[in-house]
């Protein structure tokens, strides 16, 4: 599938994995350390190796060493890091953008604001990883890695919600 004009390969004879243009013109070749790689995502791509998860450019370029658990793409410059069972938001260069951690961090809406776990408790939380309003109960949500648009739709534990903005919870991933 296409992502970012990027189309993730690999090669049969040698299992390398690369990035092809829309072309079907080789773009870049992934460092030869890479077992397993996701799509190309705000022109980041997460990979993994022996050693664990990492990110690069679409260049192939290192940007996160591959030493973590878990990692995804959550956002235009916002990387969703697992350490030890516990998950952070750091921005694409490995700098940690706020230093709690959450049972699962989702993606960002329009980019401007992700969905966080924490125990039973839902929050939103903006891109620079302040939460929202009240915590909420109940949250569904469609992963936009898998390539659906998310419809979050929130009920609030207590009535004080005038600090989460209305469109935040309806507007779908662009």
């Amino acid at each position: 599938r296409l992502s970012d004009g990027r189309l993730l390969f690999k090669e049969q004879h040698s299992g390398h994995l690369g990035l092809l243009d829309e072309r079907g013109n080789v773009v870049s070749y992934l460092p030869g350390s890479v077992r397993r790689a996701s799509r190309s995502r705000h022109r980041i791509v997460v990979v993994y190796t022996a050693d664990g998860a990492g990110s690069t450019d679409e260049e192939g370029n290192p940007l996160i060493p591959a030493l973590y658990k878990d990692m995804r793409v959550v956002g235009d410059d916002r990387m969703a890091v697992c350490r030890e069972g516990q998950w952070e938001l750091w921005n694409v260069k490995g700098k940690s953008v706020t230093p709690q951690t959450y049972d699962s961090i989702g993606c960002y809406l329009n980019d401007r604001f992700a969905i966080v776990r924490q125990d039973k408790d839902y929050w939103l939380m903006n891109r620079e990883g302040k939460l929202m309003g009240m915590p909420h109960t109940h949250v569904a949500e469609a992963p936009a890695d898998r390539g659906l648009l998310p419809q979050v739709f929130t009920i609030g534990k207590g009535k004080d919600t005038k600090n989460v903005p209305a469109t935040a919870a309806r507007t779908p991933h662009k």
